[in-house]
């Protein structure tokens, strides 16, 4: 069983989101292959073992309307 997170990544968040409003869960291969990455960097960036690039950011705020900056910091929910 996964262990709760000790913080939520904004993108964590936005995965939450964007979750509950189409009613389908979007894991986080899922989200990724939406926006052209792997599993892997998505999971990463939302333990903090990554650093969000602003070119994910930026594919992020273009496929869901969220604001690339509020998806860099570290913590709190994404902007739109």
């Amino acid at each position: 069983m996964p262990r709760k997170p000790k913080f939520i990544h904004p993108v964590r968040a936005l995965r939450k989101i964007i979750s509950d409003a189409s009613g389908h869960t979007f894991s986080q291969p899922v989200f990724a292959k939406l926006i052209g990455t792997s599993g892997e960097t998505i999971k990463s960036v939302e333990l903090g073992r990554l650093k969000l690039s602003r070119k994910l950011a930026r594919r992020m705020a273009a496929q869901f309307g969220v604001n690339s900056d509020s998806l860099i910091k570290k913590r709190g929910k994404p902007e739109f």
